[in-house]
């Protein structure tokens, strides 16, 4: 499979490396979530990831994001019922997933209780990701998508303790300007429905029962500071 990153959190919150994304999802009452996925990759992450596929086993000729491939990818990991992600083009999947409790995406037993991904408290849900547990949910996520992060050398991998700007300068060193241009302008766009009005959101904008996160994917890959995200609703 090809580089993708998807860290799905509560209703939607995906993240597809070194790429952006958009998302709708929506949480029910019981817990359950559904999302609509689409991500795109630059033109020079594109060529990147079709030169990287070639050093784990892939062709250059192939598709520099696999749809089918994410998807089996993502199928045993926690908390996902169902997963489906088709090819738009050679650079463009979209797709669903489906998740059955959203408590249980990501939860391992491995990590303490207060590092788990995803809480919800009654009409709170919080989504709360650290370098110390990234590598460990990543790879839980899919072997894959942990093998092609590090290849970027993005921390949220590597467990590695860099600042956003040292990250970019050594993505320059090594992939050149442009590559780092691309993932410095790459941003997360997600819309998250709840099963009720909203009346407090961290870190993004509310509107009724709809919650909006615009986030810069550099903050995701880095995690130079502990990201959090809240929906709160009555």
């Amino acid at each position: 499979m090809k580089l993708c990153l998807a860290a799905i959190a509560a209703a939607a919150l995906a993240v597809f490396g070194a790429c952006s994304s958009q998302t709708a999802g929506v949480l029910r009452q019981n817990g359950s979530a559904d999302m609509e996925l689409r991500a795109s990759l630059e033109p020079r992450m594109a060529e990147l990831i079709r030169s990287l596929s070639g050093n784990f086993g892939g062709s250059s000729a192939e598709n520099s994001l696999d749809g089918p491939a994410i998807a089996e990818s993502m199928q045993t990991a926690p908390g996902v019922s169902a997963v489906s992600f088709h090819n738009i083009n050679p650079t463009t999947i979209e797709g669903s997933l489906s998740i059955t409790k959203v408590e249980d995406f990501l939860r391992l037993t491995s990590l303490p209780e207060a590092s788990r991904l995803i809480r919800v408290q009654g009409r709170l849900l919080s989504i709360r990701l650290d370098l110390d547990t990234g590598p460990e949910l990543l790879g839980a996520l899919s072997p894959d998508v942990a093998d092609y992060l590090s290849a970027i050398m993005a921390p949220v991998s590597t467990g590695e303790r860099l600042g956003s700007g040292e990250y970019l300068e050594l993505v320059t060193s090594v992939y050149g300007t442009a590559i780092s241009r691309e993932i410095a302008a790459a941003r997360i766009r997600a819309v998250i429905e709840v099963p009720g009005e909203i009346t407090r959101v961290e870190g993004g904008a509310f509107s009724g029962r709809e919650a909006r996160f615009d986030i810069p994917l550099l903050e995701l890959l880095v995690l130079e500071r502990p990201i959090l995200y809240e929906i709160e609703w009555r």
